[in-house]
């Protein structure tokens, strides 16, 4: 008996040590919105003369890490690896070798420590100090937005590179670098009196250079004159491959010859020593990276071809290749058309839309292309209605419909007014048809002679009350410039070029923004820059209300006149 109560008790105690031993947060209690507080640091803040290869950092509450090597940014730039250690409220930096002589290093923590308990960070926590007798105190601050959109760069790269520097952008990583915040803000602290070059990305494979296939990015054209602390040194960052175009290959691919190369293409000329041969081709799809060339021409063996293409950059290429076709048992690709039609509004009688097809278009059947409005008002496509492209493969249709098709019919005389005969009417009556686009069977033939099948839509009528207007007035100096309508997938839906007073008509409901492209050039078109050539995109501007706000609302039947747009 006596042995059992002793293993009782034994057990008790065990299992007394054990609870006390896996010890938890507590659960009660007001929630812990306190960062750690930075209380004892080695070197000390701004201490100069230091000679180190660690750097220890000390907080009056126990602490943990978040991703320190991600999150901690020291500048200048350190190429020596370092270890992370932390104990309770402490973290010691561990350099491979002593840190360099007669620099001034500044330590951004950002979120990498944070409390143990909520994951709260120190704001703005960084520390700096000197490997010699002076401390570096030039700081440079701004936001970066995208250019196109003009919402703020989250988590933006922004870089600086010496003036002398052979490393760039593209080449290699900057001496100082830190990344934006949440609003799109940055700050450089400590930097060296210099002269530098501004860069910014979006470094989303984290190797401190820019990807210009994948990551957009920005740039100031000016070397900055680096003596005296800047604020407000805005950039805009955007999304451009500025990538040498090449040419990766030419072959043939089942009944067509494809080009392909290695990004956008936005002209091409396919050139032979034949005077009097047309080549058929176009691309591939929206990518614009490949050309295919139809077999439409009657030569056997093989045609020397040349290829001359240009990019968004106006960078340009050429090259050469035979071109022939190999007898293959593979069937061309469908020839499917997609058809886009827009409402018709009553006041503009327009019929509007678009077509894109897969391969260029050779010939058209007119009689299989019409409006049906009612059996008396049956209206054919012809010619001038289509607005093709350079390929023939992407055609605009616009065909203004008779006034008198949407007057309101009159009334007759009184006196001319019969009653009808009800008791003959039929219980059944007529089906109406409503009015139709009509693209027939075979109305479309390509260059591979397949044939397109019918396409056939209700036209929908929309009243002008059913949309708002927007008054713009434009006070600029500037003497050439497009203003355009987005909507709020930042897609343009109106535009006007170099007019001070006009209106945007027929504006469906929703929320807009008005941007406006500055064609500082006078070129007639918005450049949109080039790296290679240190040329800046032309600006842009948002029109911003005066309670800061950029959206406008439009409803039904609505008249809106923001403020005169200054730029």
């Amino acid at each position: 008996m006596q042995l059992f109560l002793r293993l009782l008790i034994s057990l008790f105690l065990i299992i007394t040590m054990v609870k006390c031993a896996n010890q938890s947060q507590p659960t009660g209690g007001p929630k812990d919105e306190e960062p750690p507080v930075l209380i004892d640091s080695d070197p000390k803040q701004s201490e100069l003369d230091v000679t180190t290869n660690k750097v220890e950092v000390a907080f009056n509450e126990r602490i943990k890490l978040n991703n320190p090597k991600e999150q901690l940014i020291i500048t200048p730039r350190i190429d020596a690896e370092y270890t992370v250690k932390y104990n309770k409220d402490r973290v010691i930096f561990t350099f491979e070798q002593d840190l360099p002589d007669s620099t001034t290093f500044t330590f951004n923590f950002r979120e990498a420590i944070q409390d143990i308990t909520e994951g709260n960070a120190p704001e703005n926590l960084k520390l700096a100090f000197s490997t010699g007798d002076y401390l570096d105190s030039i700081s440079i601050a701004g936001q970066i937005r995208n250019l196109l959109t003009n919402e703020t760069g989250k988590d933006i790269t922004v870089a600086l590179y010496q003036l002398l520097d052979t490393l760039d952008i593209f080449t290699g990583p900057p001496l100082y670098f830190t990344k934006t915040d949440e609003e799109g803000n940055y700050q450089f602290d400590n930097i060296k009196i210099d002269q530098y070059r501004v860069r910014a990305y979006n470094d989303k494979n984290k190797n401190l250079t820019a990807e210009s296939k994948s990551e957009s990015y920005s740039f100031l054209s000016n070397t900055l004159e680096l003596d005296t602390s800047i604020q407000n040194l805005d950039l805009s960052h955007y999304s451009l491959d500025s990538r040498p175009l090449e040419l990766q290959n030419a072959r043939q691919s089942g009944t067509v010859y494809i080009i392909k190369f290695n990004k956008s293409v936005t002209d091409y000329e396919l050139i032979t020593l034949e005077p009097d041969l047309i080549l058929s081709s176009n691309f591939t799809d929206a990518t614009q990276n490949t050309i295919q060339i139809f077999n439409t021409f009657p030569i056997v063996d093989s045609l020397f071809l040349y290829i001359k293409a240009t990019d968004s950059l106006d960078q340009a290429t050429s090259d050469t290749t035979y071109l022939k076709f190999e007898e293959t048992k593979r069937k061309p690709a469908d020839f499917k058309p997609e058809y886009q039609l827009e409402d018709v509004i009553t006041d503009v009688r327009v019929v509007k839309g678009s077509i894109r097809f897969q391969k260029p278009v050779r010939d058209i059947n007119y009689d299989s292309t019409l409006i049906f409005i009612d059996s008396l008002h049956i209206y054919p496509f012809r010619n001038e209605h289509f607005t093709w492209n350079k390929y023939r493969d992407y055609l605009e249709f616009n065909y203004i419909l008779d006034k008198a098709l949407f007057e309101k019919p009159k009334d007759p005389p009184k006196s001319q007014k019969v009653e009808p005969d009800t008791s003959q009417i039929e219980k059944s009556k007529p089906q109406v048809i409503k009015p139709y686009l009509l693209f027939g069977q075979q109305a479309f033939t390509s260059v591979e002679q397949d044939s397109s099948q019918q396409f056939k839509q209700d036209l929908s009528f929309r009243k002008p009350d059913d949309f708002g207007t927007i008054f713009v007035t434009i006070d600029t100096e500037q003497p050439s410039y497009i203003v355009q309508l987005l909507n709020s997938s930042n897609t343009v839906v109106k535009e006007k070029t170099s007019t001070s007073e006009f209106q945007f008509n027929y504006v469906p409901a929703g929320n807009y923004r008005i941007r406006i492209l500055i064609d500082s050039n006078e070129n007639g078109q918005w450049d949109i820059g080039n790296i290679w050539l240190n040329e800046e995109p032309e600006p842009v501007f948002f029109y911003t209300t005066s309670t800061g706000e950029q959206e406008i609302t439009m409803r039904a039947n609505f008249e809106i006149v923001p403020d005169p747009i200054v730029f």
